[in-house]
């Protein structure tokens, strides 16, 4: 292992695929949101399907194999029975389900997906994410994600499984903003409506199933109306992680180590420490997760650089006792790691309450 905290280079990330025709996915006029429920109205598809037929000139139609009824509106049994050609599919079925309503969306001549549902490469199962890659690539058939939000348009469509009043959004403009986290595309959407900047389109591409590389994206998104220039930050790939730390009153600065996305949010599959960690700590740390057997390479996946962990988790743990008496507590979520290296793609620093001014 590395005993510097000076970063590393990897080698340069997977070829690329070549560009394909998203206009039907970013400009639909009719969309189908796969996946409702029925019994639960908060349910991630529900607030898709809820937002769109409320706040936009979409027709969007609800799909789930029951059938029934959701807020007034029929709900179809399958994409085969909606009534008019559907040009955007807004899939968020469990991730074994995923490919067979991939093929019923090709079936049925839908214009593209977007895939909310997780539980593919970024826990590991990239087995089940290629099968929808080679499905889709076979049809020539474009989606987004898997383990994504979508996309925003202003004033035409939002498929972000965030109630509306939870989200403060821009008006439109000509900047648009592509991200492989949903976080950071929230955050900067928000900056934008906070700074007065427009905005034109919102893309969450989560695993990047399909568009994996900088110039993927830009020969894709350069087929839309109004695109004239971009400006590109590096993506990466690997096993989503969490890393952060806490000032407990009484302990100190505690870390912590967990699994991204859906494992911190729904499985809370994190380890804590105090700080200063040690090697032997991380060790711990790792090998005390639920899911550690991804970070050593399950079914087949390539196993995570845990030299490059351990230093980015020592490294961290210096920084954060340096730190102490100044922050509140730290989020590096997520924290990309491959087999090469470990990569911080967003982070969130929070300072104490400043004090304010006391009467004599």
């Amino acid at each position: 292992m590395q005993n510097t905290c000076e970063p590393s280079n990897g080698p340069s990330m997977e070829s690329r695929p070549e560009a394909w025709d998203f206009k039907r996915l970013f400009q639909p006029k009719t969309a189908a949101v796969i996946g409702v429920s029925l019994k639960r109205d908060r349910h991630p598809a529900n607030v898709i399907f809820n937002k769109i037929h409320l706040r936009y000139p979409v027709d969007v139609f609800a799909v789930n194999p029951d059938g029934g009824d959701l807020f007034g509106q029929t709900v179809y049994t399958g994409i085969q029975e909606i009534p008019q050609p559907v040009d955007l599919a807004i899939i968020a079925v469990r991730a074994e389900y995923t490919f067979d309503t991939l093929k019923d969306c090709i079936d049925a001549g839908v214009g593209g997906a977007i895939i909310i549902s997780g539980g593919f490469a970024e826990i590991g199962r990239l087995d089940l994410q290629e099968k929808l890659t080679d499905l889709a690539r076979r049809h020539r058939f474009p989606f987004i994600g898997p383990n994504c939000l979508g996309i925003y348009v202003p004033g035409h469509i939002d498929t972000f499984f965030i109630p509306s009043e939870r989200m403060v959004r821009p008006e439109s403009g000509n900047v648009a903003l592509v991200s492989q986290s949903g976080g950071v595309l929230v955050d900067q959407i928000t900056k934008f409506a906070e700074q007065g900047i427009g905005f034109s389109l919102g893309v969450s591409i989560g695993n990047k199933a399909l568009i994996r590389e900088l110039t993927a994206v830009f020969e894709t998104f350069s087929l839309l109306d109004g695109f004239e220039a971009m400006l590109i930050e590096q993506m990466v790939s690997g096993l989503e992680l969490i890393i952060g730390a806490k000032m407990d009153d009484q302990f100190g600065p505690v870390v912590l180590l967990g699994m991204g996305g859906t494992g911190v949010e729904i499985y809370r599959d994190v380890s804590l420490r105090l700080a200063p960690v040690e090697i032997r700590d991380v060790d711990a740390m790792i090998d005390g997760l639920k899911a550690a057997p991804l970070l050593s390479g399950y079914r087949g996946h390539q196993a995570v650089n845990r030299d490059e962990l351990t230093r980015t988790l020592v490294c961290f743990s210096k920084f954060v006792m340096a730190a102490a008496d100044m922050i509140e507590s730290i989020d590096l979520n997520p924290v990309m790691c491959s087999a090469q290296k470990c990569i911080v793609a967003d982070a969130r620093i929070l300072l104490p309450p400043v004090d304010g001014p006391t009467a004599d």
